[in-house]
């Protein structure tokens, strides 16, 4: 779902159409009604230090004050437990029931390339992030000939990705690495090994090689209580299928940093005279991530004590409540509409004019598309479905219609929304053009031009779905929820 921008011309549907479904949809998310907050919590606290840089790349903010989250917004939805967390260490700190999260290496906290694949070699110290910390280090491997050398980038956030979850898990880490590559990111991540404990590390030499990973070598909390968050499923088969689903397993998006931006770094911090300017990293995986495994612990160990599997399975769903899309997909393939239906979205199987977005895989001869435009349908790329996952929330797709590039959609966002300033004059505006479009006369104007012009297009519909049906009713599907 990570494809490359759609070679097509830019989209050119009606802008009062497009605009009307979009403003409509970002309504509906913001009125959603926040879950009910557990009824014992640490009391909130305003961040200092480390927590308040977190605090600015997407952790929560001020929600006990009733502050509602930007437009655009790259942060997650309306997720419970929004407060920060206390080390149940710190004096008159109520002590916190701790579920057990087991977390993957490569991928998912950082992300590792051979030295060798770069030449000439990186200034790996020249790479920092805002607060001037090094974020890629290298590795020297096992190897006395520097063979196995590697350039280990750490994913932004890690650092305040662990202090914040340390009060309320038990974490522990399982790495396919060999055992001297795990202490060295241990090195980088826990330097004071206040994190992970002794028992809680394990790596390939740990387990059989056809075995995989096995959780009871680095946790001993009940299944129910346990959450796993990995790149890979296949490698905890054999424990999802023992548990009998009863494991939660949260799949990391893949990190993959050096290799996306490979050229960039060459020209960057290649050979000994580097330009000014250097990559910027801009993924927010860590920090929505974070807050998911928040909600989660807040359901597991409040009055609901709901199972970890059963609360992901809620946070799932509301992800991408009441939106109706249509997937303009490769044959055969069914994978991202599974995976929009488990995020909550109500896949379509007609084009009409009440869905809020078309999402399109490929576009090259494909008549459904031109269908779509017709029929003032908002036409995406694919790669916003995967930043909608990635991130737990319902984004904007406007960065991602047709004609964008949007390789990266992390990037992506990026460059749409700008600094924070400038995307708060954003929200400001958007929301004032949302309750302008909101009149009801005027949406049930546009849904009636809109029905208008399907008739054209209606055969073709029925022609290129392979159907000879002629008593297609077309009655209802043009108001707008």
């Amino acid at each position: 779902t990570g494809s490359a921008a759609v070679p097509v011309a830019a989209d050119t549907r009606p802008p009062s159409q497009a605009e009307d479904l979009l403003s409509g949809l970002l309504r509906e998310v913001r009125r959603r009604p926040e879950p009910p907050a557990p009824q014992q919590e640490p009391t909130p606290r305003e961040p200092t230090g480390a927590s308040s840089q977190w605090a600015r790349r997407g952790a929560p903010q001020d929600r006990a004050q009733g502050a509602t989250p930007a437009a655009g917004s790259r942060a997650v939805g309306p997720l419970a437990a929004d407060v920060e967390p206390r080390d149940p260490a710190a004096d008159g700190a109520p002590i916190v029931e701790r579920l057990g999260l087991v977390l993957d290496v490569d991928h998912t906290l950082v992300n590792t390339a051979r030295r060798s694949s770069f030449s000439p070699r990186l200034n790996a110290a020249a790479l920092v992030n805002e607060r001037g910390e090094r974020e890629l280090f290298e590795w020297a491997g096992a190897a006395r000939d520097g063979s196995q050398a590697c350039y280990v980038k750490l994913r932004p956030g890690v650092h305040e990705f662990l202090r914040e979850l340390r009060p309320l898990y038990d974490l522990s880490i399982f790495s396919m690495g060999s055992r001297a590559y795990l202490d060295f990111i241990l090195s980088k991540i826990d330097p004071d090994r206040s994190i992970f404990a002794p028992g809680a590390v394990a790596s390939r030499s740990d387990v059989e090689s056809s075995e995989g990973k096995c959780i009871g070598r680095v946790c001993r909390h009940p299944d129910q209580k346990t959450i796993i968050f990995d790149d890979s499923f296949e490698v905890w088969k054999n424990d999802m299928d023992r548990s009998k689903g009863r494991l939660a397993f949260v799949r990391a998006y893949p990190y993959t940093f050096l290799e996306t931006r490979r050229k960039e770094l060459l020209r960057t911090l290649g050979g000994s005279s580097c330009e000014d300017s250097v990559p910027r990293d801009c993924d927010m995986h860590l920090p929505n991530v974070a807050r998911v495994f928040r909600t989660l612990h807040a359901e597991v160990v409040g009055p609901r004590r709901l199972s970890a599997k059963a609360a992901l399975h809620e946070v799932w769903m509301r992800t991408l409540r009441g939106l109706r899309i249509f997937i303009l997909d490769k044959v055969g393939d069914a994978g991202l509409l599974k995976a929009a239906q488990a995020f909550g979205a109500q896949v379509e199987q007609e084009l009409h004019v009440g869905l809020h977005l078309a999402i399109v895989q490929q576009a090259e001869n494909d008549p459904r598309l031109q269908q779509a435009q017709r029929l003032g349908v908002p036409c995406v790329q694919a790669p916003w479905l995967s930043f909608c996952f990635a991130t737990f929330t319902l984004q904007d797709p406007r960065p991602f219609y047709l004609g964008k590039d949007c390789v990266d959609f992390w990037d992506t966002s990026e460059r749409w929304h700008g600094t924070a300033g400038s995307r708060a004059a954003q929200s400001q505006a958007e929301e004032a053009e949302v309750h302008s479009l909101l009149d009801t006369d005027r949406r049930a104007r546009l849904a009636r031009e809109a029905s208008a012009r399907t008739a054209p297009v209606r055969a073709e519909v029925s022609s290129a779905r392979g159907s000879t049906r002629s008593d297609v009713s077309w009655d209802g599907i043009t108001q707008l929820r």
